[in-house]
């Protein structure tokens, strides 16, 4: 009876030894599962990092294949600017920016919306208030700005022909650009050189000069203007204080003559 007894328990300890052993093979086989898994979880995650990497770049390919033409960016800018003159909103005029993509674009912008200003006339304020804050917070920078304008200088006398008053129209902006300092008068003087035979440099100097005296008043005007600036206006064989004081009575500016010449 012994024996049968010792035979059954050792036959226990056998099956009890075979059962921890199966359950030591079941974990470390459920360990290695597990480290697969995590392996192919961290296999994944740097597949996936590197498919973003890869969308990442051809995004970037696309942003630089769609960079705009000249005509379109002239086109985008126009339908902008006939919706900020319904709307006047300047954060959707920030957007439409974004949109178009680099900043290179900025001032064929500028030079775009300037010329819609001579179909919409009576919203001259809201395109000076428009320079003004894209101007303020940088959405356009000053220097994009400048060459905005420069090439609405170039194309001023064209603009005269459709529009007699082109100058006096543009004085308003260009002012109101002398004010938010984007340029000064001798900026305007050196980009305008070419316009001097036919007079339209010396229009464009005076009505900006009597719009400044009239709308921000003549201590700012005098802080714009500098000792005989008026003079780069004109070719070399008119600098001439009887010159000027003629040409300032046929357009009946005699107003600004104190403010112009030292001695009258």
């Amino acid at each position: 009876e012994k024996k049968k007894k010792n035979a059954e328990l050792e036959k226990r300890n056998v099956f009890a030894l075979l059962e921890e052993t199966e359950e030591d093979e079941v974990e470390e086989e459920e360990q290695e599962e597990e480290q697969e898994e995590e392996q192919e979880e961290e296999q994944e995650k740097g597949e996936n990092k590197e498919k973003e990497k890869e969308a990442k770049k051809e995004e970037k390919m696309e942003k630089v294949e769609k960079v705009l033409s000249e005509d379109e960016v002239r086109k985008k800018a126009e339908d902008m600017m006939d919706e900020y003159y319904i709307c006047f909103e300047v954060e959707e005029i920030r957007f439409c920016l974004k949109e178009m993509g680099p900043s290179s674009c900025h001032p064929l912008v500028v030079f775009t919306a300037i010329l819609s200003i001579f179909e919409k006339l009576k919203h001259v304020d809201k395109l000076n208030s428009l320079f003004k804050e894209l101007h303020a917070d940088k959405t356009i920078s000053r220097e994009h700005f400048q060459q905005g304008f420069v090439m609405f200088f170039k194309n001023i006398e064209d603009l005269m022909m459709d529009y007699p008053r082109a100058s006096s129209i543009a004085a308003q902006f260009i002012g109101s650009a002398m004010v938010e300092n984007i340029f000064d008068f001798e900026f305007l003087a050196n980009e305008t050189k070419e316009l001097q035979l036919t007079r339209a440099s010396l229009d464009l100097f005076l009505f900006t000069a009597d719009w400044l005296r009239e709308e921000k008043g003549e201590e700012v005007c005098k802080e714009k203007l500098s000792d005989g600036v008026v003079m780069k206006f004109v070719a070399a064989d008119k600098r001439t204080n009887e010159f000027i004081t003629s040409y300032l009575e046929r357009k009946k500016l005699m107003n600004l003559k104190p403010l112009l010449l030292s001695e009258y």
